[in-house]
């Protein structure tokens, strides 16, 4: 493993030779960024500027320790797999899915979804027909962008339709009630890292 010396230092010529604009860490725990952005800023070196990392309404480990260091370090965040892999879907969409003969597309495990994943799709569902729309991906998205300023979402679709879902996120504001509400149906007590 390299020091955070040799590789912020090497990041640094990269920024003064004007190959890198601003510097991103993915998936480290806060410990790591906030030591490796202490030793820049007392060293005169640029810090990361963005952290990505797995985060969805599901999976909020990021919340505990990474978000309250995002907001020290006035870092963005670009929150990966924020519709848990596709595997949010509200029962009318699965429906569909099963009349086409489609499954869920999966690398791991299986391609159906969990007691977890449905009771939290529903719950999606639900937030977003309040909001007048059918879309849990507009939801999913909506729940990152509320929780922290400067969140730019990692998202992707195969679809036209999922790019319109995904525009759709912009314009929804989730209330704290609805917000508690969606984190009310996922609780998970996990350990940090």
């Amino acid at each position: 493993m390299s020091s955070i010396e040799k590789v912020m230092g090497s990041l640094y010529i990269l920024l003064q030779q004007g190959k890198v604009l601003y510097l991103g860490v993915s998936d480290r725990p806060a410990w790591v960024v906030s030591a490796t952005n202490y030793y820049s800023t007392s060293h005169g070196k640029t810090p990361f500027s963005v952290y990505q990392g797995k985060w969805n309404v599901f999976n909020r480990d990021i919340e505990r320790e990474i978000i309250p260091m995002a907001k020290h370090f006035v870092m963005a965040l670009a929150p990966w797999d924020v519709m848990e892999g596709g595997r949010f879907q509200s029962r009318k969409a699965m429906e569909k899915r099963k009349k086409n003969g489609e499954g869920l597309r999966s690398f791991f495990g299986t391609s159906k979804q969990t007691d977890v994943e449905v009771i939290i799709s529903e719950a999606l569902a639900k937030v977003a027909k309040e909001h007048g729309t059918e879309s849990v991906t507009a939801i999913a998205i909506s729940y990152v962008r509320s929780k922290a300023k400067h969140v730019f979402p990692l998202i992707g679709g195969r679809k036209i339709e999922h790019l319109k879902q995904n525009i759709r996120a912009s314009s929804i504001e989730l209330t704290p009630e609805k917000i508690e509400y969606l984190v009310s149906c996922s609780f998970r007590c996990r350990f940090s890292y």
